[in-house]
């Protein structure tokens, strides 16, 4: 809005003319009578004063519009910016620091549930549900205390409505007495994201059952495959021996390289058959536990592949059969990984069983590769690493992978013990103590 100063300065210079024009009129009319030569000087001063006092009283009028439409804009700019304040999407609340409410929009008091006019003089806290209030009393205390922005979540106790979810914005005034505090209704997007979250635990609770059901088949199909065919197998032997020893000398010396063949085929069949039942489901991992199942498992895939692996597992680890499973899994995964894409020689296991964790680590000293490009669209992630991230997200472990051209790759894979695990694990160490000293049962 233009100022009042040029205003007053030209009342101030039209008072001026006007005291200056009544002076030269009452001169002119003493003189008048007796000096001609005066009144036609004075005559000319006065239409001078008169052209003066008529240029000011134009410039008074268009000052006098020019203000007019100022106060019109102001009018203007002010009920539009009361309109943006009323109906702005967020509640827009003015308060001092014991929360109680100065002004407040539309919106606010909406969120609140009150008419507008009874809000101002209450305390915005009661209105904060009772599980929040702590929340907001350290909010208040942080705008008190600090000229920074402050942003908080907590529920509001509508007045006669169903409780809601807010999010405040707040700083202090200029003079730091009042505090400037906008509240954003985020009750969807919490129940949004509560909603997501229940999903996801199902969709996790159904991904830990289907490995459960994974392993309960394959442990069923590798005893099934292991028990129906061995028998038969070794039966089969028995015969072919059976046979060769009572067939006539000539007819035996006959047959007896291809009885030597389908002998030697019997024997690598059982044998591909155990090793078959063994991938599916390890019986070492049911009945002695994971270290021992890894440590054969490592010992065959050194002699199958010739890669040297070096693994460091400690004791035997009292933890349950489900996280057994994917420890060992994993590993399996990686070092077949390794095998068929890393080129490596030598490749390092380490299982650790601090008190509140289990901790897997895979480092092979192969190519490597630049796992940012990993699921790139041009790029087609193994199933593997897939596999591996998968198993350990279901049991809500951590997995990591870290690998660079040319330095080999590393894979960690932690998993949190709850109590029931750690007590477990105490446990087992106690009896693993007793056994070293001697003082065990045998």
């Amino acid at each position: 809005m233009k100022s009042t100063k040029p205003k007053a300065e030209a009342l101030s210079m039209a008072e001026d003319l006007r005291l200056r024009a009544e002076s030269i009129t009452k001169s002119f009319a003493n003189v008048s009578a007796h000096n001609p030569l005066e009144i036609d000087r004075q005559s000319l001063d006065a239409l001078k004063l008169c052209h003066e006092l008529q240029v000011h009283q134009v410039e008074l009028e268009l000052q006098h519009e020019e203000l007019n439409r100022a106060t019109a804009q102001v009018h203007f700019l002010l009920a539009e910016y009361s309109d943006l304040y009323d109906f702005a999407p967020v509640g827009y609340f003015t308060i001092d620091g014991d929360s109680r409410i100065k002004r407040v929009n539309l919106t606010g008091a909406e969120l609140l549930g009150m008419e507008r006019a009874d809000l101002p003089g209450m305390l915005f806290r009661k209105f904060v549900a009772t599980a929040s209030r702590n929340v907001f009393s350290g909010f208040l205390n942080g705008l008190s205390q600090s000229q920074a922005d402050h942003v908080c979540v907590i529920g509001l106790a509508k007045s006669g409505g169903d409780p809601s979810f807010v999010q405040l914005n707040a700083m202090p005034s200029a003079t730091g007495e009042l505090f400037r505090m906008t509240v954003t209704d985020i009750t969807e997007r919490m129940l949004m994201e509560s909603h997501q979250s229940d999903q996801a635990e199902r969709i996790k609770e159904l991904s830990r059952s289907l490995v459960r059901l994974q392993e309960t088949e394959r442990r069923k199909l590798g005893t099934e495959l292991h028990d129906r065919t061995s028998g038969n197998l070794a039966a089969l032997g028995l015969l072919l021996k059976d046979l060769g020893e009572h067939l006539p000398p000539p007819i035996a010396a006959e047959l007896a390289p291809k009885m030597e063949d389908i002998q030697a085929l019997l024997v690598e069949t059982t044998r591909s058959i155990r090793e078959i039942s063994s991938d599916i489901r390890p019986p070492l991992l049911d009945h002695c536990g994971l270290v021992p199942a890894l440590e054969d498992y490592i010992s065959k895939f050194t002699n199958h592949t010739g890669i040297k692996v070096e693994f460091s597992g400690g004791t035997a680890m009292s933890i349950d059969a489900e996280l057994e499973s994917s420890l060992f899994r994993i590993v399996q995964e990686a070092l077949t990984n390794c095998a068929k894409h890393s080129h490596a020689t030598i490749i390092k296991v380490e299982l650790r069983n601090p008190a509140d964790k289990v901790v897997l680590s895979i480092i092979d000293n192969g190519f490597g590769f630049l796992p940012d490009t990993l699921f790139e669209a041009s790029s087609k992630p193994g199933l593997g690493i897939l596999s591996m991230r998968e198993r350990a997200e279901f049991l809500g472990g951590k997995f990591r992978l870290t690998s660079s051209q040319g330095k080999g790759t590393k894979v960690t894979v932690e998993f949190k013990l709850t109590r029931a695990q750690r007590q477990a694990a105490w446990t087992r160490r106690q009896h693993d103590r007793r056994q070293a000293k001697g003082t065990g049962p045998v």
